[in-house]
């Protein structure tokens, strides 16, 4: 399922993950919770949504 296609994200976090060339969640879960903590403009709401969005549907960082 493509991330953008949940009813329930914001267009802010939308266009957010859009830049990072996030499209599903399997981009999501290829990534670590380092990774993501580095990137610019990331404020704690959209960072609070993406984490929702990820609880969601059962989907973790590539974290080991």
């Amino acid at each position: 399922m493509r991330v953008l296609d949940d009813d329930e994200i914001t267009a802010k976090t939308a266009n957010f993950l859009i830049k990072k060339g996030i499209e599903n969640f399997e981009d999501l879960a290829n990534i670590s919770s380092e990774e993501i903590m580095k990137w610019s403009n990331l404020g704690r709401r959209t960072l609070e949504e993406i984490l929702q969005l990820m609880k969601k549907y059962g989907v973790s960082f590539s974290d080991k």
